[in-house]
């Protein structure tokens, strides 16, 4: 039963991990790193949740029941404390054990290390859910709910940072890159908060979730092509063959 939870929790996010590592398809990233990433984003979930817990319970006395039946609560909590938290925990793994590695040479580079941090956080906090399960009937329904939705929700969340944060790898000054990297993580914190508002909000409107995960999927998806296209490692396009006869 132990293998099959842990396969349950961490399985959606090492599928998703490949998905986006495939992404990064001129110049992909060293393996080894990016799963160190993905371990160190795992670990980071530790100390998120237990400032999230400070914070919530200490500071701002509100607990998960409240944010289920009191609107404003909500919206402070997701947009106040778990956002916040969660997406700074994410970002300091890369940006301590990444940023400045020379195998961080495109933008792109951002986009694979920030996804792999969350989707390692995301395989932490399934974890959770799964073994606060009763029994594996339980289990097993709390892991495919997040595999499909929590799971791919954090690569979103942390993919929109990824993008900010390997643009500002290549600008030419500090105060450039330093405002990027807020308006990504402003971005992230935005999205994620609002994400977790809709699933604390009563039931009919949760599945507003999943019409806006979908809508982050795909304007995430249409900005990693750009990126994609624009790598300074892309192959040059073939001559068409009317000018190479001539």
């Amino acid at each position: 039963m132990i293998f099959y939870y842990l396969f349950l929790g961490i399985a959606p996010s090492v599928l998703l991990l490949w998905f986006f590592y495939r992404k990064d398809k001129w110049e992909p990233e060293p393996k080894l790193k990016v799963m160190k990433i993905f371990v160190g984003g795992l670990f980071a979930t530790i100390p998120a949740i237990f400032l999230t817990h400070v914070f919530l319970s200490y500071v701002f006395q509100i607990d998960y029941f409240q944010m289920k039946v009191s609107p404003t609560l909500n919206v402070i909590a997701c947009f106040l404390v778990i956002s916040p938290i969660q997406e700074l925990f994410k970002y300091a793994t890369v940006k301590v054990s990444m940023y400045k590695d020379k195998e961080f040479n495109e933008p792109m580079d951002g986009v694979v290390y920030m996804v792999a941090a969350g989707l390692g956080f995301a395989a932490f906090e399934n974890l959770t859910y799964i073994w606060a399960a009763r029994d594996m009937g339980d289990a097993t329904i709390a892991g495919i709910l997040r595999g499909v939705l929590a799971t791919p929700a954090h690569a979103c969340f942390a993919g929109f940072l990824g993008l900010y944060l390997g643009k500002a790898k290549f600008v030419e000054t500090k105060k450039e890159a330093f405002f990027l990297i807020l308006k990504g993580f402003l971005l992230a914190v935005v999205l994620h908060a609002t994400y977790d508002t809709i699933t604390y909000s009563p039931l009919p409107y949760r599945y507003l979730a999943i019409v806006f995960l979908i809508v982050l999927w795909v304007w995430l998806m249409k900005e990693i092509k750009a990126v994609v296209d624009q790598s300074p490692f892309r192959s040059p396009e073939p001559a068409p063959a009317e000018q190479v006869e001539s």
